[in-house]
């Protein structure tokens, strides 16, 4: 049925782009401007991204960091001890594609 398939295509652009929250009001917009206006950034709230967990936060960054050339061979990436090991293993799997090292 189309709404079977519709709702397949909703699913998969959620997919796509997570930090586009669904919303059924302007909540989801209206906590972005109030975080912008906190940390002074765009008033729109548009560069301020809500991602379902921090673990996929720091792995899009992980992996933003290295396809754009700024982790290369040899370089140190710092973690704090005892951090959380879903939040260690995106750095872990860049150092190992990159051949940085992990301290």
């Amino acid at each position: 049925p189309p709404s079977v398939k519709q709702a397949g295509f909703q699913c998969i652009e959620y997919e796509s782009q997570p930090w586009n929250v669904p919303s059924p009001d302007d909540t989801a917009n209206d906590v972005r401007k109030q975080f912008s206006a906190i940390i002074h950034a765009n008033p729109t709230g548009e560069d301020i991204a809500i991602v379902p967990s921090t673990s996929f936060a720091l792995t899009m960054a992980a992996h933003n960091l290295y396809r754009t050339g700024l982790i290369q061979k040899n370089n140190r990436i710092l973690i704090l001890q005892d951090e959380m090991s879903s939040e260690v293993y995106c750095w872990q799997e860049v150092c190992h594609l990159s051949g940085a090292y992990l301290d």
